[in-house]
């Protein structure tokens, strides 16, 4: 048996990643990491909050708690962009995440997001 990760574009039904991912459990905070050589994604879980790191051509990092006004930033070459984000659900429960929020700014945009833990048999390790 093998567990992978995956991330799950809600509002599209999409898969944005399956596949491997490193767990760690810190005192306060348990940490995902995952992507490949292209997109790589740090997901820092709190138990009232996550933050949120996308790295690819740009960096994203958010700041998300359900039911506040937080701070988040996109990061490219020609400098940054400040972001204000509203998160309306953020559901944790173990091995598997579940965040709506959007960007508070002239243009709200509304992402939704589901990250799970998944079990996967693989009979030819019984051997």
């Amino acid at each position: 048996m093998s567990t992978k990760i995956s991330l799950i574009n809600c509002l599209e039904n999409e898969k944005v990643y399956y596949g491997k991912f490193s767990r760690k459990d810190e005192k306060n905070y348990t940490i995902y990491e995952f992507g490949n050589k292209n997109h790589m994604f740090v997901w820092k879980i709190y138990d009232k909050g996550i933050i949120i790191d996308s790295i690819s051509d740009v960096k994203v990092h958010l700041v998300l708690i359900k039911e506040k006004k937080t701070k988040g930033y996109i990061e490219t070459e020609f400098g940054n962009i400040d972001l204000q984000c509203y998160t309306d659900i953020l559901k944790i429960e173990n091995g598997s995440i579940e965040v709506r929020y959007s960007f508070v700014q002239e243009d709200e945009q509304i992402f939704h997001f589901c990250l799970k833990e998944e079990l996967k048999w693989n009979p030819s390790t019984w051997n």
